[in-house]
């Protein structure tokens, strides 16, 4: 049989197999006999002339060729998805609404200059906007929550979003002035900063849950707000990392003071932003020419 024969249809069987684990919860979700569904990857099979299914065991499991091209066979379904929605948002013109979420630590100064101009162009578009924290950005837009999210860098590598990556900012470790490593002079080694409170930022969805980022104190505070953690760090109780933007005015009236640490190239670390959308739901006109004007503002 050529492969030239192989049907969407069995790339939409062969991921629900996939996806589910067995031959019958797949017969079951797309409410088809399992005879069908074994028929149709049999035939798949057969097309590609390669094995997918190992079926010596209880549960089927996905040869090393069946993994190889699960990738390419998300690729398709993600693409047919992306037409057909793209379809419906030219047949229908502008959406009735325009959801965005975006990651605490991003320059809100630039959003609303992003919005105040989408606002003038689109003054019938209604926008929601979800500030969330590392994770819980993409999980907005994974979930349908959202439209587009603007998405730290741990984010934007997943195969399930489009995303286009952003100009980084710069993130500076600060603490107060009466903070005990403020009296440092020289930069900070491990020593010092074992000794010390760290702010840490945490995630409140599951998408990095036990991942930690530029964390170096074994003792740690944990805070899921950005605004909580920078009221903490100026009132003594520890130090962190805080994106330059939001601590400017702290280091030229003294209220916080940048610390250096040894082990860092530099005196900031870079975080890097992406701008992101679901394949399976492309943005309409509001939404595009939102994309437009980010990343725009991210070369200005």
């Amino acid at each position: 049989m050529s492969i030239e024969a192989l049907t969407l249809d069995q790339i939409r069987v062969f991921l629900t197999v996939a996806e589910t684990g067995t031959f019958s919860a797949a017969a079951r979700k797309l409410n088809r006999a399992q005879s069908a569904i074994s028929y149709a990857i049999a035939n798949m099979e057969d097309q590609l002339q390669v094995q997918l299914f190992d079926r010596s065991t209880r549960r089927p499991a996905l040869t090393l060729a069946g993994t190889q091209i699960l990738a390419d066979a998300r690729a398709v379904d993600q693409r047919l998805m992306g037409l057909k929605a793209r379809a419906r948002a030219m047949a229908t013109g502008l959406e009735p609404k325009l959801a965005i979420a975006v990651e605490v630590l991003y320059p809100m100064t630039c959003l609303a200059h992003v919005l105040k101009t989408l606002s003038k162009e689109f003054p019938t578009l209604p926008v929601t906007i979800h500030v969330e924290t590392l994770g819980s950005t993409a999980e907005r837009l994974q979930t349908g929550q959202c439209d587009i999210a603007i998405v730290g860098p741990l984010i934007a590598s997943r195969h399930d979003i489009d995303a286009v990556p952003l100009r980084p900012i710069k993130s500076v470790a600060v603490c107060a002035p009466d903070y005990p490593l403020a009296e440092h002079t020289k930069p900070l080694i491990k020593a010092d900063l074992h000794q010390a409170n760290q702010l840490v930022l945490t995630d409140r969805s599951k998408t990095t849950e036990g991942q930690d980022f530029g964390v170096y104190s074994p003792s740690t505070w944990r805070l899921s707000d950005i605004g909580a953690k920078h009221e903490l760090l100026r009132a003594g109780l520890g130090w962190g990392f805080m994106p330059l933007h939001l601590v400017e005015k702290d280091l030229a009236s003294g209220a916080l003071v940048q610390i250096r640490i040894a082990d860092m190239q530099s005196d900031h670390r870079s975080m890097g932003f992406a701008i992101a959308s679901r394949p399976e739901n492309p943005p309409g006109p509001g939404g595009r020419r939102f994309i437009e004007l980010i990343m725009a503002e991210s070369q200005a």
